[in-house]
């Protein structure tokens, strides 16, 4: 049985066609640190007995044919590092639990049902990666989720988000010697209104923007032509690829080659991909010439 291997720190056996449900024995693993079951074919309940293994820091269950006891009281023992849950039925607000998690680097609760407003609380977490794509969420979003000092990659794609982006993204007012973080964002398909803010240029390491398919007015800002990690070419994939310690994969970029189409996928592709993507928005007025000084594949 799997769960004699008392000793196991990592159990991966994610891309697989794995079948039938999370066994019990694996409980048993005490001194399990990473947990990649994603992937699979797995089904039954996603039971609260994970979390209640002490030693567990990345759990990633997502992509299997898991249904989430949205009844079940969860109080983790643990204390994640990363936890992927796409597609594991979760219903109604952003678990309250997760904010028990203070060492949480990556969350991904994609393609769930969820519903209700970004929390504030989640916003404050400091995270580096946050992927809320395929899900009801609404209302606007918190303006401290854009001065961050951690986050990296925040996807919330498909969603129901309304209002303004604040006119102030990427000030960091309280560590002057900082800039943002943050690499990838994308917000396509969502409700969101109003002008694209020139502050947006205060993201200076942004490679990947999407604003896609929403309600935008306005002019093109010039400044966008400023965005510094869409015009410089990193020197070494080594350089930046520590910000990204999990795989994420990018559907909403498709590259039809030969009549082969591939999804861009893999960490990797944020070091020597970038693109601007502002289509079917309400934006009026001429194109700034800005945008020339971005690479070539930005466009």
């Amino acid at each position: 049985m799997i769960g004699s291997l008392s000793n196991l720190s990592t159990l991966a056996l994610s891309k697989n066609k794995l079948t039938g449900v999370i066994p019990s024995s694996i409980q048993n693993m005490t001194k399990l640190e990473t947990r990649k079951l994603d992937k699979n074919m797995l089904s039954g309940e996603t039971i609260s007995w994970l979390f209640n293994m002490k030693a567990l820091e990345n759990l990633f269950l997502g992509r299997n044919a898991l249904k989430w006891n949205n009844n079940a009281k969860i109080v983790p023992q643990c204390m994640l590092s990363g936890q992927s849950l796409q597609s594991c039925g979760l219903v109604g607000l952003i678990p309250g639990w997760i904010s028990s998690q203070i060492s949480l680097d990556y969350l991904d609760l994609s393609k769930n049902q969820l519903e209700g407003i970004f929390p504030q609380w989640l916003a404050d977490m400091e995270l580096g990666t946050v992927i809320l794509s395929d899900n009801n969420l609404t209302g606007s979003l918190p303006p401290s989720l854009f001065h961050s000092r951690s986050l990296s990659l925040l996807d919330l794609s498909r969603n129901r988000f309304s209002g303004e982006l604040p006119e102030n993204m990427g000030e960091l007012p309280n560590f002057i010697s900082e800039i943002s973080t943050l690499r990838s964002l994308n917000l396509r398909n969502n409700s969101l209104q109003g002008s694209v803010p020139c502050s947006i240029s205060n993201l200076s390491n942004l490679q990947i923007l999407d604003l896609s398919h929403n309600s935008f007015t306005g002019s093109i800002p010039a400044e966008v032509g400023d965005l510094v990690g869409m015009i410089e070419t990193p020197i070494t994939f080594s350089s930046i690829s520590f910000i990204f310690t999990f795989s994420i994969e990018y559907t909403d970029l498709i590259v039809n080659w030969k009549r082969s189409v591939q999804v861009l996928s893999s960490s990797a592709s944020i070091n020597i991909y970038s693109w601007l993507d502002l289509s079917k928005n309400h934006l009026s007025g001429e194109i700034p010439s800005s945008l020339g000084k971005l690479r070539p594949q930005d466009a």
